[in-house]
């Protein structure tokens, strides 16, 4: 009788335990999220987006939606370059972005029309470290 309550307790251990670990495989991370848009207003889809971590060159590579919003997930905090490229456009560059643990931060890119011949280049950026999409306060440890 004994053997019986033993494997129905592990079985009920296996079936509900996992669920009830919390993961942490992402913990510690950041996103970089924003939306492509032209001076207008009007939203840029499909643009490029690479997101080039500073000190190591480690490359991360999305591309814009149909409403001109790009995600990248589960970035090392760190300080980034992001090119913005959309077609008919001048590349958009943002360098120097500080990403912090747990951080979602939103890094809006405003293409200018390709026959200006010009790059926006946005340099030093310190973003707010209020992440502004859940009211969390962060700081750099």
């Amino acid at each position: 009788m004994n053997l019986k309550k033993a494997v129905i307790a592990l079985a009920v251990i296996a079936t509900i335990g996992p669920s009830t670990i919390p993961m942490h495989a992402q913990a510690g991370m950041g996103t970089i999220v924003g939306t492509v848009s032209d001076p207008s207003g009007a939203v840029i889809p499909l643009a490029s987006v690479k997101i080039v971590e500073h000190d190591t060159g480690a490359v991360r590579e999305v591309t814009a939606n149909d409403q001109g919003y790009y995600v990248a997930p589960s970035l090392q905090p760190g300080v980034y370059d992001i090119t913005v490229i959309g077609a008919s456009f001048a590349p958009s560059k943002h360098d120097l972005v500080t990403l912090l643990t747990d951080q979602h931060l939103t890094v809006d890119a405003h293409l200018a029309p390709a026959g200006s011949n010009q790059a926006v280049s946005v340099s030093d950026v310190s973003p707010t470290q209020v992440d502004t999409t859940s009211g969390t306060l962060s700081q750099v440890i």
